[in-house]
């Protein structure tokens, strides 16, 4: 009988063991995730802030291909008066800027707008989400 009571103290003991290390390795476990718990809330946090930063940057980026087309269309006027101005006051050689000038110029305003009108949303998502 002494044989079997040893034995089952020592499975009682081993038991007893075991359910503290299970014990200690959960509340290790469980301390962990309450660590990690407030970087994914940050993440979550910024993941929004984000979202609502969009239309924004989006906005900015638009302002920004407007203000750069409108820069290269009144470039492109300023050069054709220029250009009719010399060819009015005795410059004959300045006629061929008088064609040449609007429909370069106007290809240049179309080409910044196009870009722009592209390369908007990328940009705008871009620096949102950075």
């Amino acid at each position: 009988m002494k044989k079997h009571s040893s034995m089952y103290l020592l499975m009682t003991l081993i038991a007893m063991v075991s359910i503290s290390c299970v014990s200690s390795a959960y509340a290790q476990q469980k301390q962990a995730d309450q660590k990690q718990a407030p970087q994914q809330e940050n993440k979550a946090v910024k993941f929004m802030k984000d979202i609502v930063k969009w239309p924004f940057s989006i906005t900015k980026q638009a302002v920004g291909t407007v203000a750069r087309t409108a820069d290269t269309g009144v470039t492109t006027v300023a050069d054709t008066g220029t250009s009719v101005v010399d060819t009015v006051t005795g410059k004959p050689e300045k006629i061929k800027d008088v064609v040449v000038v609007p429909v370069k110029g106007s290809i240049d305003t179309g080409y910044t707008a196009v870009e722009g009108s592209v390369n908007t949303p990328i940009k705008g998502t871009k620096e949102a989400f950075e």
